[in-house]
């Protein structure tokens, strides 16, 4: 209660000192976002989870292989851009990863999505 007592000072103070020419726009977002808010596309999301499955912190070339399929299906079926801040934190926070096998999947992805990104342009 004092943390919402607070905020409502703390907002009524900026109120005060904002114009009234400002607009003020305030967002609320889903608190808990699953892998169907992150990954939109069935066909990816699915792929997705085909890798978690499995082993894949054992970094066997099979599971990195699930990993790199799911790239692709990210790069080829996803029509949003997939926030794989997301990613890693869903899989720290849900799927109780370390926070450097998340970064490192993460990162995977992000490269693996910015080289097939330059190969569409390649060919169009």
């Amino acid at each position: 209660m004092f943390y919402l007592r607070r905020f409502e000072k703390d907002f009524k103070d900026f109120i005060s000192f904002a114009s009234y020419s400002s607009r003020i726009c305030i967002e609320l977002s889903i608190e808990d976002i699953g892998l169907h808010e992150i990954i939109t596309s069935p066909k990816a999301r699915e792929s997705f989870e085909r890798y978690l499955r499995r082993f894949p912190l054992s970094y066997h070339p099979n599971d990195i292989e699930r990993l790199d399929l799911f790239i692709c299906a990210a790069s080829r079926f996803c029509k949003k851009k997939i926030n794989t801040e997301l990613i890693e934190q869903y899989l720290v926070e849900d799927q109780h990863w370390t926070q450097e096998n998340a970064k490192w999947c993460r990162n995977r992805i992000d490269v693996g999505l910015e080289i097939l990104k330059v190969n569409k342009q390649f060919y169009s």
